[in-house]
């Protein structure tokens, strides 16, 4: 059971606070943040994290060792793995 909780994101839009909120939810319910994509975060190669702006079918698998940025990148603009 998913449990509402309160939450407050100064100078966020309404969008970004709901995304925030369903991030926190997911994270509680699954309990395993660690396999979510997480900002400022240093990831190996073949490191494999999720996001909550994806299908859930889709992962993020690391082909380079780097850290993320502060925000999720524009996925529409990536490219599908698995080929050379």
């Amino acid at each position: 059971m998913i449990r509402k909780s309160q939450f407050h994101l100064p100078n966020a839009t309404t969008g970004e606070q709901e995304l925030h909120h369903f991030e926190t939810e997911v994270t509680q319910v699954v309990g395993l943040k660690e396999h979510f994509r997480q900002p400022l975060t240093a990831y190996a190669v073949g490191d494999i994290v999720y996001s909550t702006k994806l299908p859930s079918y889709l992962r993020l698998e690391c082909v380079a060792a780097g850290t993320t940025g502060s925000a999720e990148p524009d996925y529409a603009s990536m490219s599908t793995g698995g080929g050379q």
